[in-house]
């Protein structure tokens, strides 16, 4: 077993090859990050840094998690300071605290958000990090009743989503307001995609107020009360 030492300079070392990695993502992206380009950066041989990675998609992951688990950690405080608050409230500040974290944290968002790397998959590690959002976001819609109404013309054909699936992350509701839960979800993170990749450039002039009413939007959708 490791002495307390040899550990703590291991998780040094760890700490610091992760942060040489995040930054070559940050001036080059994630589909260009190597092992061997993080090591020279370092100035030290690619062998060193594979006893802490084993490979380039290791090092991804690390970096995965990491992010996940930052801004999991955000929406979690976000959901606690806001107990007792009428939900629709609760939802648009945890909403605004995920949008705090992204305009600060851009590269990792991305890295979390953006466009697939090449050639990685994620592996089983990251679900469980991934999955603090979406339990941040059932939490905030789980004190409300939503009411019972087709979702789109109809309702959803059987089948459309993995309500299996979506019944861990996102609790026991019926189909349809299990739909418009996923709905607020996903839309939240298009419209920061939108805000932090330009694409509402010339056409939102005030990103901080649209956001905020789009998310009350979505959560009145939902069933919460305004």
């Amino acid at each position: 077993m490791a002495s307390p030492k040899v550990e703590q300079n291991r998780a040094a070392k760890i700490a610091a090859i992760k942060q040489q990695a995040r930054t070559l993502v940050a001036e080059r992206g994630a589909a260009s990050l190597s092992l061997r380009e993080v090591a020279r950066v370092m100035e030290q041989t690619s062998s060193a840094l594979y006893r802490y990675f084993p490979n380039r998609d290791a090092l991804l992951t690390a970096l995965i998690v990491d992010a996940y688990n930052d801004l999991g950690a955000v929406a979690e405080a976000s959901v606690a300071a806001s107990i007792g608050h009428p939900p629709l409230d609760r939802l648009v500040a945890l909403a605004c605290a995920i949008r705090e974290w992204a305009r600060s944290n851009v590269h990792e968002y991305a890295l979390i958000f953006g466009t697939p790397i090449p050639n990685y998959v994620a592996p089983e590690a990251t679900i469980a990090p991934a999955a603090r959002i979406p339990y941040a976001f059932a939490a905030t819609l789980g004190s409300a009743t939503p009411p019972h109404r087709d979702f789109g013309p109809g309702g959803l054909p059987d089948g459309t989503l993995n309500l299996d699936a979506l019944s861990v992350v996102l609790g026991d509701l019926d189909p349809d307001a299990t739909a418009r839960a996923l709905l607020i979800w996903s839309s939240v993170f298009g419209l920061l995609t939108f805000e932090l990749f330009g694409h509402f450039v010339g056409s939102v002039e005030d990103a901080e107020t649209y956001f905020r009413h789009a998310v009350a939007e979505l959560g009145i959708q939902f069933g919460l009360e305004a």
